[in-house]
């Protein structure tokens, strides 16, 4: 994958727009029973994809791998798996959305233990 930072970075992007839209929906409607989700979306999906995103551009050795790419994906396939999830469970699809979130949740888990991969072998540049 070329660009993976890149990559992270328009992901996230996407997060926040659709989280920003979400939230405006919330508080127009006085519907707050999304939360969950509209919460996950800006956390999982703005500011993590952001901070891997940040690290990788800062690390460019570290973005050129399999992992890097492989790490994007599960990461992104792992918050549109959580956000569906708890936003079918706001909208009282209860029964598959609970039966959803572990997915999505295990997902996330998995591309954080890539990240932490990548992180810790990561050689610094200081002598």
């Amino acid at each position: 994958m070329k660009d993976v930072a890149g990559l992270h970075f328009r992901a996230a992007v996407l997060c926040a727009l659709t989280g920003m839209v979400m939230g405006i929906f919330m508080g127009v409607t006085e519907d707050h029973s999304a939360r969950d989700a509209h919460a996950h979306l800006n956390l999982l999906g703005w500011v993590s994809l952001m901070l891997y995103g940040l690290y990788l551009r800062a690390h460019p050795a570290m973005a050129t791998g399999k992992l890097a790419g492989a790490q994007f994906v599960v990461a992104v396939i792992g918050v549109v798996v959580m956000i569906a999830s708890l936003w079918m469970m706001a909208m009282g699809n209860f029964e598959l959305g609970r039966a959803m979130v572990p997915f999505g949740a295990m997902l996330t888990l998995c591309s954080m233990l890539m990240f932490a991969l990548l992180v810790f072998r990561t050689k610094s540049s200081r002598a």
